[in-house]
């Protein structure tokens, strides 16, 4: 076994918990009304309960990503979520420096989905 196989768990564990921390405080901030992004969500004329379903699906998502055994569920809806959010930001202009804050939480995310796939989408 190498070095970098060793390191690999530890790298693994470090990017998922910094994503699930990350998704869970900003699921938990939205639940709770403790979030700013209400004016956000009223800018973008969205109905009002999209701002708890958000934040109920970023809390779902933190909760995946950061238990062993469905880290890469969680990882795959973080990939998600972050499409949808530059996606957003990037159409609608507003918070446009948001995107590389999209850009780094996806990129971190998708390592997690290539380098731990399950094992029946290994042969891909």
């Amino acid at each position: 076994m190498s070095i970098e196989d060793k390191e690999m768990p530890l790298r693994m564990r470090l990017v998922t918990l910094v994503l699930g921390l990350v998704f869970l405080t900003s699921g938990a901030t939205k639940l709770l009304g403790l979030s700013t992004l209400g004016d956000f969500f009223v800018h973008l004329r969205l109905p009002p309960w999209m701002l708890p379903a958000v934040g109920g699906a970023e809390f779902i998502v933190g909760l995946l990503t950061l238990n062993r055994s469905t880290h890469w569920y969680g990882a795959v809806g973080v990939a998600v979520m972050m499409i949808g959010a530059a996606l957003t930001h990037v159409m609608t202009g507003y918070l446009l420096p948001m995107v590389f804050l999209n850009a780094a939480l996806l990129a971190a995310s998708v390592w997690v989905v290539v380098k731990d796939r399950p094992f029946f989408l290994r042969v891909i």
